[in-house]
């Protein structure tokens, strides 16, 4: 799918989870240098995972040992202990993905729980830097605990860079969408 939206951005593209492994949107070029990655309603099939993301190239997506660095900020709301000893960080220099999910537990799995995200992908396709992603998330533990929190992550050397992925880091995608826009600076 590809259009315009309200805003001035161009849907680069649009992919519905029906039980899949993980999510990819190709296509992104230098046409613009700023991209939108919206993760909305994503339900995972293993209880208690995380979210990842990767990029690409022509050559597919790289998933090396050390292909990644990231780290995130999260907050709990904890019913039983609101807003007071529940925020952390976590952060990996040399990784395979950038975990775009913390919390001290994983994302659930049964009616309610989830996962959605807002983030931006600072780079277009010829760019000079690495690939930097910035963004907030949202998700429902597998403990029923609203966790929230920001994030930033990075492709650790420059790629030509055409697609990006969504996954869970284990089992599949039941449920959700992924829509990744392009975003004009004229």
């Amino acid at each position: 799918m590809s259009g315009f939206m309200g805003g001035g951005g161009h849907v680069i593209g649009s992919v519905e989870a029906d039980n899949d492994a993980s999510l990819i949107i190709t296509g992104l070029d230098s046409a613009y240098d700023t991209f939108l990655i919206e993760l909305a309603d994503m339900m995972p099939s293993a209880d208690a995972v995380h979210a990842w993301m990767r990029l690409g190239d022509a050559g597919g997506i790289d998933s090396g040992v050390a292909d990644y660095g990231w780290g995130n900020n999260y907050q709990r709301v904890d019913s039983a202990s609101p807003l007071q000893g529940n925020a952390q960080s976590y952060e990996d220099s040399s990784d395979s993905k950038m975990v775009i999910s913390n919390g001290g537990h994983g994302v659930g799995s049964t009616a309610g729980e989830g996962f959605g995200a807002s983030l931006k992908l600072h780079r277009p396709g010829d760019g000079s830097i690495a690939p930097i992603i910035t963004g907030t998330y949202g998700f429902m533990t597998d403990l029923a605990i609203f966790t929230t929190g920001v994030l930033g992550g990075r492709r650790s050397s420059v790629i030509a860079l055409d697609r990006i992925q969504f996954l869970f880091s284990s089992g599949s995608i039941l449920s959700g969408r992924m829509t990744v826009t392009g975003v004009p600076h004229a």
